[in-house]
Parts: C-alpha cells; structure tokens; sequence
C-alpha cells in the first residue's frame, strides 16, 4: 500500500486533491489520503526535513519565554549587585 500510495503521488508530483490530484486515482477522499499518508509515514520532498508549523511555533515561544525570562533574571541580577556596590560605596 506504501510503495503504492507514493508511486501514484510521485506520478501527480505530490498532489493530493483536485481532479488531477493521487486521491481521484486511488479512489480515496483526499483527508483520508492524507490520514494513510500520516500513518504510513509518507511525507512530499517538500515538507521532509522540516518541523510543521505547530510545533515550530511552539518551540519558537519556548525559545522566547526562555529568553525572556533570561534576560530578566540577568537585569534583577545586575542591578542587584549595583545597589550592593552604590550602598556600601555611600
């Protein structure tokens, strides 16, 4: 079924839906050609490699609150050790 789902989306060069599309020649709806797909593990040339955009979107917001929250703590620790040197300066 694998090696037949990709010949059918090598021949409509990775088309899922639309008249000319591998869902119309396997005789599927195109969601559920997309679930098979999903499940066998079959991904275009265009999207191997890369992260889906959910996941990337919430590694991305990871990477900010760390950076955030490091840049915070750096801030509270800076002006923390000026006070120490300002108060024992005075």
């Amino acid at each position: 079924e694998k090696a037949y789902i990709i010949q059918v989306l090598r021949e409509t060069d990775w088309v899922v839906e639309g008249d000319r599309g591998a869902a119309v020649r396997i005789d599927l709806h195109p969601n559920t050609l997309r679930s098979r797909m999903q499940k066998l593990g079959i991904r275009s040339p265009a999207t191997q490699g890369k992260v889906f955009l959910p996941i990337a979107t919430k590694l991305r917001s990871a990477m900010v609150y760390r950076s955030l929250y490091s840049l915070l703590y750096t801030v509270v620790e800076f002006r923390a050790s000026h006070q120490i040197s300002n108060n024992s300066m005075s």
